[in-house]
């Protein structure tokens, strides 16, 4: 409960004064144990208050899965795990030690990686795409090549490992 603290001539306030964190349905907060150096991510509904030899690393948002959205993430060994949105996990808090495996796609018309979009949640539906390159006839005559065409995204494992740029 409340109480009054009246600091000694040698006291001193190590650490400052911690705000608690609320913690709810979409909301978690991740904590550094600072006696044994482990984490340990807190999801239970209230108020957080971290104690002594507490540290909060950072409060972690719910990652929201549509049905044909996908994601991957990389555990602390370096293994990926593959998410999708129809699935058992389609809303989840990313384990202590993991972190969000993204790319960066081409978005410019050419696809020579001049402007870029950051993508970590991969929609699985068709997608329209205008792609526009140059090429050169046999009497060297060149040609600028303009094509739309609709595309889409089956194995997400597959595109993962094979390309960082999927448009481009």
């Amino acid at each position: 409960g409340e109480g009054r603290i009246i600091p000694g001539p040698y006291d001193e306030v190590i650490g400052g004064v911690h705000s608690a964190v609320n913690i709810d349905h979409h909301t978690a907060v991740l904590v550094r144990n600072e006696d044994t150096g482990s984490l340990i991510l807190h999801t239970e509904h209230g108020l957080f208050f971290p104690t002594a030899y507490q540290q909060i690393v950072r409060t972690e948002k719910k990652i929201i899965l549509e049905e044909y959205q996908s994601m991957v993430y990389k555990d602390k060994t370096g293994k990926f795990h593959y998410v999708r949105g129809d699935g058992d996990m389609r809303d989840f808090f990313l384990p202590p030690f993991c972190e969000v495996v993204s790319q960066e796609w081409s978005t410019d018309l050419r696809k020579e990686h001049t402007s870029v979009e950051k993508v970590w949640k991969f929609d699985r539906r068709p997608s329209y795409m205008n792609y526009e390159f140059n090429c050169r006839t046999m009497d060297n005559v060149e040609l600028i090549v303009d094509v739309s065409f609709f595309w889409g995204i089956i194995d997400v494992q597959l595109l993962v490992e094979k390309t960082a740029d999927a448009p481009g």
